[in-house]
């Protein structure tokens, strides 16, 4: 995505590589405004909220927590939720 006005990519589940991990987080922090990163310790623990920083989301990925992050996009409220999977990390979106 490199025009704002565009409106994002369908994107309800798919499994991105390294390069498309680190376009996502670039797109979403500069054409969104991000409102919480939610970090996943493990399926026993709850969530944990943090400040809405996508550097700590990145961070979190690379230590295989998964994570979600809820943002704004166009008027609409928006939640991808971040899996690290072998090297990879699946991406499912949904909007509220």
């Amino acid at each position: 995505m490199t025009d704002p006005n565009e409106p994002l990519p369908e994107l309800r589940d798919a499994t991105l590589d390294e390069q498309g991990l680190e376009d996502l987080l670039q797109e979403l922090g500069a054409f969104t405004e991000v409102r919480e990163v939610r970090v996943k310790g493990s399926s026993t623990t709850r969530g944990v909220s943090v400040e809405p920083c996508l550097d700590d989301a990145r961070a979190a990925l690379a230590r295989g927590a998964a994570v979600q992050i809820r943002y704004a996009y166009r008027g609409e409220i928006w939640c991808d939720t971040l899996m690290p999977n072998g090297g990879r990390v699946r991406v499912v979106r949904s909007s509220s």
